[in-house]
């Protein structure tokens, strides 16, 4: 079992085992409506070099467990035309002999063959849905598809309280899916019901109103 926070835009936490990997954290203040991250982690992953996805000085560093899974790096964009626009798009697979993670980054482009191969049926993935800065709703449901993972984690979108108002919102995503679960936290632990192929988080560093 692992269990699965969104600690808020494209910023997750993962325990598995006493094992904590924190991805994509964002920098204080470039998030409109989240407060600064405060955790503590065994590894850092950052899909790019952009503020609101590179404060690695926003983890404590822990010590003292061996990393259970193999650190797969896929190389990717960040836009539609070879990162000519945004730059690069780093890819994380996290793998072992118990499950499989995805997290997509701010992904702007279709993965290669080869890249799909390697992330085909993921049982987590981290997917960013708000457009604009990543690739549009069609191209992202392309991926998932082609992939055919067992469980979707949105990401990169905004709400009424939080995030960059030129991405989009959540639903224009869910209204394409089916078996959404809405949780009112910011956690969860996977395996989750069967039923369930998407699954919704509040951020946990979401400003009080």
């Amino acid at each position: 079992m692992i269990k699965v926070t969104w600690l808020g835009h494209s910023s997750v936490k993962l325990d598995y085992k006493g094992f904590q990997i924190i991805m994509d954290p964002y920098a204080p203040g470039t998030v409109p409506g989240l407060d600064e991250i405060s955790e503590e982690a065994h590894l850092v992953l950052c899909s790019h070099e952009h503020r609101d996805h590179n404060s690695r000085e926003s983890v404590r560093f822990a010590t003292g467990v061996v990393n259970p899974f193999e650190v797969i790096e896929l190389h990717s964009y960040h836009d539609d035309v070879l990162g000519a626009k945004r730059g690069p798009n780093t890819i994380h697979v996290l793998v072992n002999d118990e499950i499989k993670i995805v997290h997509l980054g701010d992904i702007g482009c279709q993965p290669t063959s080869n890249q799909i191969q390697k992330m085909y049926q993921a049982d987590l993935i981290f997917v960013p849905v708000g457009g604009h800065y990543t690739a549009e709703l069609d191209v992202i449901h392309q991926v998932l598809k082609d992939i055919d993972p067992k469980v979707i984690v949105p990401m990169h979108f905004r709400s009424d309280t939080f995030g960059y108002d030129v991405i989009g919102q959540v639903e224009p995503f869910l209204n394409m899916c089916n078996h959404v679960l809405h949780l009112n936290f910011h956690s969860f632990s996977y395996p989750t019901d069967p039923n369930t192929s998407i699954v919704v988080l509040k951020p946990k560093y979401l400003k009080s109103l």
